[in-house]
C-alpha cells in the first residue's frame, strides 16, 4: 500500500488576519498617485512599499543615483502640493493604473 501525499492549495486569507492585518496588492494601485508621473510614482512605491534603496532604484531605471533621489523627493513634494489625498482608485481607473502597477512588480522581483 503506498500512501500519495496531496499538495493542498494555500488558503486565501491569512488565518486570523483583519484586512488591514495583511499586506494587500491593491495598496501598488493606491500608490500610483493621480498627480504623479508614472515613473515617478513606480520610483516612490518601490521606495515607501518595496523598501528599496535609492541605489536600487537608481540601477533598477538605468539612472544616476543622485537623479533618482530628486525624482523620489520631487515625487514627496507634488504629492503634498497637489492636495490630493491618497485613496484606492474607483473600479473604472484600475486600468489605467494598470501597466505601472505590473512595472513596478516586475522591479521588484527582477531588480538588483
Amino acid at each position: 500500500m503506498t500512501s500519495t501525499a496531496r499538495i493542498e492549495d494555500p488558503p486565501r486569507e491569512l488565518p486570523g488576519a483583519e484586512p488591514a492585518q495583511r499586506d494587500d496588492p491593491l495598496v501598488l494601485f493606491l500608490c500610483r498617485h493621480p498627480a504623479l508621473t508614472p515613473a515617478s510614482s513606480m520610483a516612490l512605491t518601490l521606495r515607501a512599499v518595496a523598501g528599496l534603496s535609492t541605489a536600487e532604484i537608481a540601477t533598477a531605471f538605468l539612472a544616476p543615483e543622485a537623479t533618482m533621489a530628486q525624482r523620489i523627493s520631487r515625487a514627496k513634494q507634488t504629492i503634498k502640493a497637489s492636495g490630493i489625498p491618497f485613496r484606492m482608485p474607483a473600479p473604472q481607473e484600475f486600468e489605467a493604473r494598470l501597466s505601472s502597477v505590473l512595472h513596478v512588480l516586475y522591479l521588484v522581483f527582477n531588480c538588483c
